[in-house]
């Protein structure tokens, strides 16, 4: 089948412009999301079977077991992943309930911890894993009001991917995590209401995209910081 791409949070946003970038480039692309609307809003975009989308919530370990069962049984392996999803909660520190940092957790760690453990059985010698996480979780990058549920999720991304790749490097595995600065997204706007980013879904996708195709050949286990703005 060649390459098969797999990318979460395809729905919207980067996760969305990834996806349809990936498959330009030739990739089988297997897009997850919870929107099933706006997956068939891709879908139809490529009108091919060369992108393939699946309804599938992260959060819900059952889905993720039978969505890997399927996978498995259709002989699939898997050669790039990109764990995209996220979730954040814009709100002061005191007022952030326990079921509000517990979803942000579940959506931005724990889902890709699992994700990543439950689909080893299908990856590529070579697999590039490409985990994107945030300039808010990148140690010694400026901190924002708000965002302590967020930012503090996506530190713990950044520090599973350098225990990953000390633990599977000897396989052939490659783990990569890159924090991204300010895009023009849904989430941006949530967090930071009325900024305008300097670069758009796109654009990001296109970095992301060459990033994940070759950057293994040179960089393994690293916590990249990709950012020209605060935020």
């Amino acid at each position: 089948m060649g390459k098969v791409t797999l990318i979460t949070g395809a729905s919207r946003g980067i996760g969305y412009a990834l996806a349809l970038e990936m498959h330009m480039r030739g990739h089988h692309v297997i897009a997850l999301a919870r929107s099933e609307d706006k997956l068939q809003a891709l879908k139809a975009e490529c009108n091919d079977n060369r992108m393939e989308c699946a309804v599938v919530d992260l959060g819900q370990p059952a889905q993720v077991d039978q969505f890997i069962s399927a996978l498995v049984d259709r002989g699939y392996t898997i050669s790039h992943m990109i764990n995209n999803a996220g979730a954040l909660v814009n709100k002061p520190f005191g007022e952030i309930s326990a079921s509000e940092l517990r979803h942000v957790y579940e959506v931005n760690v724990f889902s890709v911890f699992e994700l990543i453990q439950k689909a080893m059985s299908v990856f590529a010698d070579d697999i590039h894993v490409v985990n994107i996480s945030s300039m808010g979780g990148f140690q010694g990058a400026q901190k924002f009001p708000g965002l302590s549920a967020y930012s503090s999720s996506k530190a713990a991304v950044a520090s599973l991917t350098e225990c990953l790749q000390e633990e599977f490097g000897e396989k052939g595995w490659s783990f990569n995590v890159l924090c991204l600065g300010a895009v023009q997204t849904e989430m941006l706007a949530e967090a930071f209401p009325g900024f305008k980013a300097p670069v758009n879904p796109s654009e990001m996708s296109t970095f992301i995209a060459d990033f994940t195709e070759g950057a293994q050949k040179f960089i393994r286990g690293k916590v990249l910081p990709i950012s020209s703005t605060t935020p």
